[in-house]
């Protein structure tokens, strides 16, 4: 009678991410990484990060932090309480405009249905453009809080994965117009005057982190 045993290996629950991918060939490899926040999707960035900054050594070639992009989802409230209260309504809905919201799903994102009738969101006539399933999310909410708690998270991050570049959207599809336009104004005239120097290194010519926003 054959065993149906599972191959024993050398790690454990004690094993580390660094620990598992030494000597993997990654590459010519993609990684889509979902749910960075915290945890092990966190950590499994941060190695993944390590491990394309490896490969490129191999062939002469250590990217500044201009040239390392991230994409994601971004909301600021005046504090950490308003902050949260947008978190819970970022990607509320199952319309099109969640295509790309950050957490997956079990289909594929569908093409867009045609509209049953001509109108606009504001008059209610175009709504059947935005019906359908859930797609595969694209984006997560990675940067969210008051002022200073988004700058720390800039920080961070950028300790963390030498990202300089961060092209970020503030257009969560369960957020009102007024929401979204809050979130922006805070960003600009009390996060981006705070961030202009994370990571910037003049001795070695490394760049400022830069802040892109959708």
């Amino acid at each position: 009678m054959t065993s149906l045993q599972p191959p024993k290996n050398q790690f454990n629950k004690r094993s580390t991410a660094e620990e598992v991918t030494v000597g993997i060939d990654l590459a010519g490899k993609t990684a889509v990484v979902t749910g960075c926040n915290s945890g092990i999707g966190f950590e499994t960035m941060r190695v993944l990060a390590l491990r394309g900054a490896e490969e490129c050594a191999k062939h002469g070639w250590e990217p500044t932090a201009d040239q390392l992009l991230y994409r994601a989802f971004i909301a600021v409230g005046e504090d950490d309480r308003e902050a949260e209260i947008l978190r819970a309504k970022y990607f509320a809905g199952d319309g099109v405009p969640n295509f790309f919201k950050g957490r997956g799903a079990a289909v594929p994102p569908p093409s867009a249905p045609v509209p049953t009738t001509i109108g606009t969101d504001a008059d209610g006539k175009n709504t059947a453009t935005d019906k359908g399933p859930r797609g595969f999310g694209l984006g997560e909410l990675r940067f969210c809080g008051s002022p200073d708690t988004v700058v720390k998270q800039f920080a961070d991050f950028h300790a963390v994965t030498g990202a300089g570049v961060i092209d970020i959207a503030f257009g969560g599809a369960g957020l009102t117009m007024e929401e979204t336009m809050k979130s922006i104004r805070l960003f600009g005239t009390e996060v981006i005057p705070s961030i202009g120097r994370i990571g910037a290194h003049a001795a070695n010519g490394k760049q400022d982190v830069a802040a892109v926003a959708d």
